[in-house]
């Protein structure tokens, strides 16, 4: 059985573009053609996961250089078009706008659009830490890097009668794994570890080409036995159609989808 794998664990967070099988299909239900992608994608996010790069647009990029090589598609394709396929679809994927691009070198043209976007439900299990964390609500997953606008007071819970576990100078740069469905609470995260909540009110999306972390900002995870939570999530995911004509007029289409975690966007083969 191919189980998801992470794409990487780094200081400022774990961000992922995973192999993420829905239902944990096992390889004998599995096509040729889909085993290849699962297998690419997983060396594809790897790789894209050493990219040093705050909006998580490296991993989900190596994620779909990899299912690129592992289907048809990447066999008609020079190494720059796959690159350049790739950022067109992890851009439409993140921003749901379409892209188009086209190569005169090669003679590659190609577009990505939108298909579909919906939100889907499922229980996922995430790692927390169970002397900060008194409760896990239902989450709709974000996985991205925000900063504190203001002072903040980390909770054990989303809600100003839970107890304070941490206070977080203003500017500083943290993980949001998630914001509690029907609540204005965020739950944060180091190194991929759940540790509280704070009020959205106090968080901002940090800029992707910000570097300056004030020297108060915590660059480990707090100390503490981690646990593994069962949370129901809501999921937004995207299939994006790959349009893409080769010199001599060759032309195919495929679907990418990829659905929004706990740790970013993530590749589903399909």
């Amino acid at each position: 059985m191919l189980h998801c794998i992470n794409a990487r664990t780094l200081g400022a967070g774990v961000l992922c573009g995973s192999l993420f099988l829905a239902s944990c299909a096992t390889t004998d239900s599995m096509t040729k053609e889909q085993l290849g992608i699962a297998i690419g994608v997983a060396a594809g996010a790897a790789a894209g996961a050493m990219i040093d790069d705050d909006s998580g647009r490296g991993a989900i990029i190596g994620g779909i250089v990899g299912a690129i090589i592992g289907g048809t598609v990447g066999s008609v394709l020079a190494e720059r078009d796959r690159q350049r396929l790739a950022q067109s679809t992890g851009e439409t994927i993140m921003t749901g706008e379409d892209q188009e691009w086209s190569n005169p070198e090669t003679g590659v043209t190609a577009r990505t659009t939108v298909k579909e976007t919906v939100v889907e439900t499922r229980e996922r299990e995430i790692p927390v830490l169970k002397d900060r964390v008194q409760r896990v609500p239902p989450l709709e997953f974000i996985g991205a890097e925000y900063r504190t606008v203001a002072n903040s007071r980390v909770r054990g819970g989303p809600g100003t009668d839970y107890v304070i576990v941490e206070t977080l100078p203003a500017g500083t740069r943290t993980e949001v794994l998630g914001r509690v469905i029907d609540e204005d609470w965020f739950m944060i995260s180091r190194d991929g570890v759940g540790n509280g909540f704070v009020a959205t009110r106090l968080l901002e999306p940090a800029a992707p080409d910000a570097d300056h972390k004030p020297a108060s900002a915590p660059t480990t995870a707090p100390a503490g036995e981690v646990v593994r939570a069962s949370v129901e999530s809501a999921e937004t995911c995207r299939v994006v159609t790959q349009q893409v004509t080769t010199a001599s007029g060759h032309s195919e289409a495929r679907d990418i989808k990829a659905c929004r975690g706990p740790a970013g966007w993530e590749i589903v083969p399909s």
